[in-house]
């Protein structure tokens, strides 16, 4: 029995209470929905079953037996899906490129030992594949994507994107680079654009935007015949408006002339 076998073993119930640590909640809404989070150290589990309650995917894992024991038990009081595994951090080493997130909270280790732990674990973290695109675009828009704001770990960068159209009638301007684009295609088709990201340690993440098109492309300058002056209908009616204003401006200036109404500066503050 370890250290932290007997420090749990020497309480009825949970040695920390089974709320989940205040800040995890408070920043929790940065994670992707239904990431895959290994939460190290996590000892009668109370962040990793609160975790699973919000619908992650989680790896709980501790030294202690008698934690993780509790962790399963407080997972099954909850009604969640929570894997287990009892492990030394000292010596265990997470699979890489395997979660999207790392959760860490009072790990008890010694300084020079943590920062072991903290590194093995980074390499546990997939690369997270982003993509900022416009929801809908006009037919004839030329739409542009950008993957840049995909994340890498720690210490890592992204080293390739790789893009691909895997729905709409699109033809990509480019299929590598941080960026591309498209002309959208006639109104009422959902182009669906699939981005993946491969950081410097060969780790993969991929992800898919949607841009539905709606609507005709918009017309620039006048057409010819009835129904397609536009432009031209605008200018009328500004003209219109214009000559109507001026009108109006004489009008007034003529009357204010005969009635001997101007103030000496020429200034009409009724103007």
């Amino acid at each position: 029995m370890n250290f932290w076998d007997k420090q749990y073993s020497a309480v009825e119930g949970y040695k920390y209470g089974t709320r989940a640590n205040a800040f995890l909640m408070a920043e929790a809404h940065r994670l992707a929905p239904h990431a895959r989070i290994l939460v190290p150290g996590d000892g009668e589990g109370r962040n990793g079953v609160w975790l699973a309650s919000q619908g992650h995917d989680v790896l709980t894992v501790d030294l202690s037996e008698v934690g993780v024991a509790r962790a399963r038990a407080l997972a099954r009081e909850h009604a969640v899906r929570l894997d287990t595994l009892v492990a030394d951090l000292k010596v265990w080493t997470p699979p890489a490129g395997a979660f999207d997130a790392v959760v860490l909270t009072y790990l008890h280790m010694p300084p020079a030992m943590r920062t072991a732990v903290h590194r093995k674990v980074a390499a546990a973290l997939r690369p997270i594949a982003t993509i900022s695109a416009p929801a809908t675009a006009r037919a004839g828009s030329t739409v542009t994507l950008t993957g840049s704001p995909s994340l890498a770990a720690d210490g890592r960068t992204i080293a390739g994107y790789a893009w691909a159209a895997t729905t709409g009638n699109a033809s990509l301007s480019a299929l590598s680079g941080v960026q591309t684009s498209f002309v959208a295609p006639a109104a009422g088709a959902v182009v669906v654009v699939r981005l993946t990201v491969t950081d410097d340690l060969g780790r993969v993440d991929a992800t898919d935007a949607s841009v539905n098109v709606s609507g005709q492309p918009p017309v620039i300058g006048g057409g010819g015949g009835g129904g397609g002056g536009g432009g031209r209908i605008d200018t009328l009616v500004l003209l219109l408006a214009a000559s109507l204003v001026l009108s109006v401006s004489r009008r007034r200036r003529a009357s204010r002339r005969s009635s001997g109404s101007f103030a000496a500066s020429g200034s009409d503050p009724q103007a």
